[in-house]
Order: C-alpha cells, then structure tokens, then sequence
C-alpha cells in the first residue's frame, strides 16, 4: 500500500459508498489521475466512534509522532502490549495504519507500525 494523501473516515449510506466508486471508476475510463486518498464510510456514527476511541485517537497521534513497534507504542501510550495490539489490528482493518516485520537487532523480529496517510479527516451527520 502507497501513503495515501489523506483518509477520510466518515457516516454516511451505502448510496455514498456506491456514489463514490462510480466517480472513481468513471475517472479512471476516461484516463484522468485516481485520487491518492481512501475514505472509510459507517452506516452506524457509533460503529464509527467504537473504531477511533479516545484511545485509539491517542494512538494514532502517537504514530504520528513516528512509526514504532508494539512495546514501544506501548510504553509511550501507558497501556499494554495486548491493548495495542488489538487496536493496531481495528485501524489497520480500516486501512488507518499499516504494519511489516523488521529485525530487532539480537531479538528477533518485532512489528512496526505506521500512519497510512499523513492526515486523518473525520465527518459525521447524525
């Protein structure tokens, strides 16, 4: 995956969804430039809400700050491996961050993890 220039996470209906690829696919048969951002669309405002927590936000403004591994995320967040982890695996469902294995000198391998876009945007109708 590219770094993306933005990701969009938003409520919105399956029209939208389905309204948005028809532009996209129309852009791409007449041969102009694809947009460089992807955007993440929730039926449900509190589905949304459940996948960028608090935590969650806290989390991914600490990547911001650079990518890092697990136990380093952790220790900078104040919260445990496995809460980490298990949010890593939320945001990168959604395409909000990605992961690759790197050697860990002298230990093995460790997961790093980073932003997939630069700029996180967020719109919701309720």
């Amino acid at each position: 995956m590219t770094l993306s220039q933005a990701v969009t996470v938003k409520t919105g209906h399956a029209e939208d969804f389905l309204a948005r690829v028809k532009h996209i696919m129309r852009a791409a048969d007449q041969g102009e430039a694809l947009p460089t951002s992807h955007t993440v669309i929730f039926e449900d405002p509190s589905e949304m809400l459940q996948c960028l927590s608090a935590a969650k936000l806290r989390l991914i403004q600490c990547i911001r700050q650079g990518p890092g591994s697990i136990s380093e995320l952790a220790k900078a967040t104040h919260r445990n491996r496995t809460a980490i982890s298990r949010d890593i695996r939320v945001l990168k469902r959604f395409g909000l961050v990605k992961t690759h294995q790197a050697v860990n000198s002298g230990h093995g391998q460790q997961t790093r993890v980073e932003l997939t876009a630069p700029s996180l945007k967020l719109e919701a109708c309720i």
